[in-house]
């Protein structure tokens, strides 16, 4: 197999290429985990895109090598960690029973901006941003895709061929979740948790731990 830091550079050339012809100016971020969890984790958590009205250097990059920005970076004047986002993505992966550096993580869509629908060319780069997933599933040995929003469910779900995901309610209103299956992965597709804070609903969180606790992560392929 590839050494790890060669594939790394391969995927931070493309998106380099692709960020400087979109001339995109807030900066990008790919993996928001280190870059070893690309091959030990056993859990992919994906958002996205990297929000933001500004640039923001700090919080840019490939990947976050000291641990899990959940757990370790200050977002928007919050101490870290302790960002609303932060908080409730650190309580789903309790729920989980993971530790959150242990977990890939990461961006579907590498390039910042203040909403994703927002961002130029937004198929265009969700495009992009699926192939570069698509290149690191193919490495990784995670089997629990989590996805964070409807167009981030979708895109994964095509991408690794769940042809359908099963809607449960969520115990937010209409908000629903999705679950899907096939003989190599598992997809549970969340809304996005900054605006539906699943997490500090315990109606929500007895639903999410009751399909966390039929979900085998360790199938094997």
């Amino acid at each position: 197999m590839e050494l790890l830091h060669t594939f790394a550079a391969r995927i931070e050339q493309q998106i380099e290429a692709r960020y400087l012809e979109r001339r995109e100016r807030l900066g990008w971020r790919l993996l928001s985990s280190p870059l070893s969890t690309i091959d030990t984790a056993e859990i992919a958590f994906i958002g996205i895109n990297p929000g933001g009205s500004t640039a923001d250097p700090e919080h840019d990059g490939l990947s976050v090598e000291a641990g899990s920005a959940y757990r370790l970076e200050s977002w928007s004047g919050f101490s870290p960690g302790l960002a609303p986002l932060q908080r409730q993505v650190l309580e789903f992966f309790e729920l989980l029973g993971v530790e959150p550096d242990d977990v890939l993580s990461g961006n579907l869509i590498p390039f910042r901006s203040p909403r994703a629908i927002a961002l130029a060319g937004y198929k265009e780069a969700a495009r992009f941003g699926t192939e570069i997933w698509r290149q690191i599933l193919a490495r990784s040995q995670a089997r629990l895709l989590v996805c964070m929003g409807n167009d981030v469910t979708r895109l994964i779900s095509a991408l690794v061929n769940v042809d359908s995901c099963k809607t449960m309610n969520s115990g937010w209103g209409n908000v629903s979740l999705k679950i899907g299956e096939n003989e190599q992965y598992k997809i549970l597709g969340l809304p996005h948790l900054s605006t539906f804070k699943l997490m500090s609903r315990s109606n929500c969180v007895d639903i999410l731990r009751n399909i966390v606790g039929n979900t085998d992560t360790s199938r094997a392929v």
